[in-house]
């Protein structure tokens, strides 16, 4: 198999393989074994001794016992087992967990003389494995115990099985064998044609995962260089320290980007597959397989040059990841590549520019570096007021923000006309009963209050009730009097209060109400 129709078929299998995992956990196992059968497909065109068919095989087979096609199922997981014999890594782990499935499959078929050869076989492999003593073992005895008991077991039709599967376990930590290109012992690659690729047939999302269209930022493509480049790396997570604020920001070394394996219509619609289940992911707050998932699409996009509008929505939204699990210098350097990236193709004027311009300036918001958030802060309403115009209520949540920041650090005299400024454009862009406004009126009124203006906050709460805001994060402000309602975790640094006003790791005062 060429190198170009092998890198689609892993390509494919891994989409396909992942919606069987997602539909799964969601118990629609019906939807998981036709995608397990479509990742099956990929799998065997990467060769009988790799461990990604042993895997396909064996999750296909869980599948189909969970739907009661027991005979099906005891098929697939015998053929995984010769798969997993072939590997030159073959593991204890591996064969007791399948032989001891294989058990469980003729148990649950009555066939007894079948299932008593395979959990013999299956706890001799777990004692070497775990001891004779572990509770693997232990149960593994107890259901062989319960074929003997009573070997009429048979389970009725479209029912759960009292007999239990152990699962396959995540094939993305075998050595990185799952996640290159070739197998522990690639096929031999052969030269390619000139003949034009077939088409990829891309599985379609089921209903249950939404695939919306792409909105990538409008970047022009330039022709791609000649040489390889890895994917940009997240930098160790120490917490930020401020630095001194610069208007000019250091730019990475220039990348060149590979020649692409795949044609860019093929490459972008794979593409487009891994950012749905990702976003999916995501909207889940299950980052750690969101993350693999974009970096499969960085990696994927990657070949096409750094100016694909897709290659920088994905740092984006690797950055967004690292920020959201709080490493703020690993969300740092995504966020800065594409900074650098957009400026190069677009120019420092333009509206995708003041969105990383922004991103930035939330991260170094949380990350507690102030002077760069205020840095560029001041840069996004800057660049927002010269392309939006003045009235815009996109440039008024900049401002809040901004007034926000200073709120906190008990800066009021910086704040309070940035309130005002921000306050008169959200009444004009929203109304003045708009959640934005509102919002803004209680974070005025707070300000009012810690400056002992406390007629004048009584008169904006007395027009407000709502949450502080801005684009940049949202929290609830402190409950109205006469509620017991507290906030439980520092908004800061997300230390537990324990019913405390102020936090003892980071001294903020919970009572300004403000980010």
């Amino acid at each position: 198999m060429g190198l170009e129709k092998l890198s689609s078929a892993v390509a494919q299998w891994k989409i396909y393989r992942t919606r069987a995992e997602l539909a799964g956990d969601e118990g629609t196992h019906d939807l998981a074994e036709e995608d397990w059968k479509e990742a099956l497909k990929q799998a065997r065109s990467l060769g009988q001794k790799d461990r990604r068919l042993a895997y396909t095989l064996e999750k296909l087979a869980e599948s189909q016992f969970h739907l009661n096609k027991l005979a099906d199922a005891t098929t697939h997981a015998l053929e995984s087992l010769a798969v997993y014999e072939s590997l030159k890594e073959e593991k204890l782990a591996d064969l007791g967990r399948i032989n001891a499935n294989i058990a469980k499959a003729y148990h649950a078929q009555n066939m007894v003389e079948r299932a008593s050869e395979f959990y013999t076989r299956a706890i001799e492999l777990k004692e070497k494995e775990l001891g004779v003593s572990h509770p693997e073992v232990e149960a593994l005895k107890d259901s062989f115990a319960s074929l003997a008991n009573d070997p009429s077991f048979a389970p009725p039709p479209s029912t759960e099985h009292s007999i239990k599967l152990e699962p396959a376990p995540e094939p993305l930590d075998l050595n990185n064998a799952l996640d290159s290109i070739f197998a522990v012992e690639p096929p031999p690659v052969e030269t390619p044609t000139k003949e034009e690729p077939a088409p990829l047939a891309i599985p379609q999302a089921h209903a249950s995962v939404p695939v919306p269209e792409p909105e990538p930022v409008p970047v022009p493509e330039p022709a791609p260089a000649p040489h390889p480049a890895p994917a940009p790396e997240p930098a160790p997570a120490p917490t930020l320290a401020p630095e001194p604020a610069s208007a000019a920001i250091p730019a990475p070394a220039p990348v060149p980007a590979p020649p692409p394996t795949m044609p860019p219509e093929q490459v972008s619609i794979l593409w487009s597959n891994f950012k749905n289940m990702a976003e999916n992911y995501m909207q889940n707050n299950n980052l750690v397989e969101a993350e693999k998932l974009w970096i499969d699409a960085l990696n994927l996009i990657q070949p096409l040059g750094e100016s694909n509008p897709n290659y920088c929505l994905t740092l984006e939204n690797l950055a967004e990841i690292r920020l959201r699990m709080q490493d703020y210098p690993g969300s740092e350097s995504y966020f800065l590549k594409a900074y650098h990236i957009k400026v190069a193709a677009l120019g420092q004027n333009h509206i995708a520019v003041a969105q990383t311009v922004n991103n930035l300036a939330r991260l170094y918001y949380q990350g507690g570096n102030f002077e760069k958030a205020e840095l560029f802060g001041r840069q996004c309403i800057e660049l927002q007021e010269k392309l939006l115009g003045p009235d815009d209520g996109n440039l008024a949540c900049s401002i809040h923000n901004l007034a926000t920041l200073y709120h906190m650090q008990r800066k009021f005299e910086l704040a309070e006309p940035l309130y005002k400024r921000a306050l008169d454009i959200k009444r004009k862009a929203f109304g003045p009963d708009h959640p934005e406004t509102t919002r803004l009126l209680k974070s005025y009124a707070d300000l009012m209050r810690n400056t002992n203006r406390l007629n004048e906050a009584d008169e904006l709460d007395s027009m407000a009730d709502g949450r502080i805001s801005g684009t940049w994060r949202a929290i609830s402000v402190p409950a109205a009097p006469g509620s017991s309602k507290k906030m439980e975790n520092c908004d800061i640094c997300g230390n537990p209060l324990g019913g405390a006003s102020r936090c003892s790791k980071c001294g903020y005062d919970t009572s300004l109400g403000v980010f």
